[in-house]
């Protein structure tokens, strides 16, 4: 075990030589003392490792905290769960497909140290790796580059264009200006040509498209898990067609698949784009450590079960559908391949000792109150925090200005001291007995060796639930805004936020760069025309 001078291990402190030896099991891991484990491996060793977790729920929390628990600069991600049933033909939210596009990116060029994956996201096939990096191109202000080269590469990219860009995965061209939305950026490109170079790259904002900054040059990486292009689509139905018996001209998907593939499911049609497809082990290196949390291979099963009688469900549709080991990976095949890396099992309470495996069960101990879950359970857990004379040191997390002004409140009636940490290493340093923190730590455990406490959320407030993590950004949807038109008569009055006061003269309907979209015309003073996205109805009232 190589550790750094600099780093403060409580864990795993003195059994270094036990961690040198192949460890099967770790358990009495109570709590948020998973996710310290975990994060106290990262300092363990530089090899790429994996986390298996029986949903994304756990997977979210144990990112949450091994972002607070981590001393090194190693970077953290999740796999996000694209948040639908098997064969279900509604489409991922964008955000999700996004936010994959991106983590698979990261991890085909080895940017990632950690890696999240729940149960369920290890059954879905992945888009081949190499599809990822050879749609991955960089952008530089003055480098040689034509518009149409950009557009086709877009389109490899899973690119849609559309009138005006607003969500990961559009583009739009007018003129000599480009706008796209990569996975890879927080906010849309502005790309500027000048004639076949590239004059300027800029950064705006998709509400009003004011610039935000400038760049000298972006990393475009694929947009969606299926390119968006003419070439692409005739293999896929190519595909589809010596897949499957029957008349093609009665699928929905085979004949809209240019232009509404979303709406008829083709996420469960992605191996129809590739030659093969890959799993998330196609994208991590050999050497990776697995931990895999003791409920995972139960998650797994039951999830191949939830995929079989989907499939009966839906298979009589109006369209065939994939059978699911095309689809996705036999859950029997995946255990098989977990169990062959001979991954680390991590569980809260104490293994039962063995001898044909190596286990670990390390001192943490849970904290409970009799009224967990009660609005003044946090009292008596403080209350009894402050009985243990022996206690040195004591974090709290308090995720909410107003939880931590009451729990600040509280300790005060006590001892004038406490102080805010902003990190694990910061509370570690900290002389003060009681420590606050607005990271948030799910659940406590206590450590008697260290005489050290950390309290989580849960225990002093109970569980909320809490919601997904998506892009700061308000979209609307185009047919919604037409229906909440339908009251408003031609030659009403409106207000557009920046133009004023105006006559509503109904919806029309433009083509601009070979794009039809729907705008509200608007009339003013002088004769004045005002064409207004329905996009962007939200600016007028």
């Amino acid at each position: 075990m190589r550790m750094n001078e600099n780093y403060q291990t409580i864990l795993f402190e003195g059994i270094a030589s036990q961690l040198k030896r192949k460890v099967n099991c770790i358990g009495q891991l109570y709590g948020s003392a998973m996710s310290l484990a975990i994060a106290e491996c990262l300092i363990e060793s530089n090899n790429m490792k994996v986390v298996i977790t029986p949903n994304i729920e756990t997977s979210e929390t144990l990112l949450n905290e091994i972002k607070f628990f981590n001393q090194t600069n190693q970077l953290v991600e999740v796999l996000p769960d694209l948040e639908i049933l098997p064969y279900d033909i509604s489409p991922p939210n964008i955000d999700t497909v996004s936010k994959q596009s991106d983590i698979l990116y990261k991890l085909a060029h080895k940017k990632i140290d950690l890696l999240i994956v729940s149960a369920t996201n290890l059954l879905w096939k992945l888009p081949p790796k190499e599809y990822i990096i050879n749609s991955s191109f960089k952008l530089n202000t003055n480098q040689i580059f034509d518009i149409d080269t950009l557009r086709y590469k877009l389109r490899l990219g899973g690119y849609k264009r559309v009138s005006m860009v607003k969500n990961p995965g559009d583009f739009s061209i007018r003129g000599s200006l480009v706008d796209l939305y990569s996975p890879s950026l927080d906010d849309p490109l502005r790309v500027d040509f000048s004639d076949d170079i590239i004059d300027s790259l800029r950064i705006f904002d998709s509400e009003n498209q004011l610039t935000l900054r400038k760049v000298d040059q972006a990393m475009i990486i694929p947009a969606n898990h299926y390119p968006n292009s003419s070439e692409a689509f005739d293999i896929f139905k190519e595909n589809m067609r010596n897949s499957f018996e029957g008349n093609q001209m009665d699928w929905p998907l085979y004949n809209l698949i240019e232009t509404d593939a979303a709406s008829y499911g083709v996420h469960n049609y992605i191996p129809f784009f590739f030659k093969s497809m890959n799993t998330i082990w196609d994208y991590v290196e050999d050497n990776t450590h697995i931990y895999c949390m003791s409920e995972s291979i139960e998650s797994i099963k039951i999830y191949q079960k939830l995929i079989e009688e989907r499939y009966q469900s839906v298979k009589e549709n109006d369209q065939p559908m994939m059978k699911p080991d095309d689809l996705f990976i036999n859950s029997n095949t995946q255990i098989e391949i977990i169990e062959s890396k001979k991954p680390v099992i991590l569980q809260s309470v104490k293994f039962r000792l063995n001898k044909k495996k190596t286990i670990i069960n390390l001192e943490t101990q849970p904290i409970l109150s009799h009224s967990k879950g009660d609005h003044n359970s946090y009292k008596e857990i403080i209350e009894e925090l402050m009985a243990k004379k022996d206690l040195k040191k004591i974090l709290i997390s308090a995720p909410t200005e107003n939880r931590k002004s009451m729990i600040i409140s509280h300790i005060k009636n006590h001892t004038e001291s406490i102080v805010e940490a902003e990190s694990w290493k910061d509370f570690l340093n900290q002389n003060e007995m009681f420590s606050i923190t607005k990271r948030s730590i799910s659940e406590s455990f206590y450590m008697e060796s260290k005489k050290i406490a950390v309290i989580g959320e849960i225990d002093l407030f109970g569980r909320t639930t809490r919601s997904r993590i998506t892009r700061n950004r308000a979209s609307r949807d185009p047919m919604a805004i037409i229906e909440s038109l339908k009251d408003l008569d031609v030659g009403s009055l409106v207000v557009h936020k920046d133009h004023g006061i105006g006559k509503y003269n109904g919806l029309t309907k433009l083509i601009i760069d070979d794009v039809e979209s729907e705008f509200l015309s608007l009339s003013y003073a002088k004769g004045d025309l005002l064409q207004v996205p329905v996009t962007l109805m939200d600016q007028v009232s």
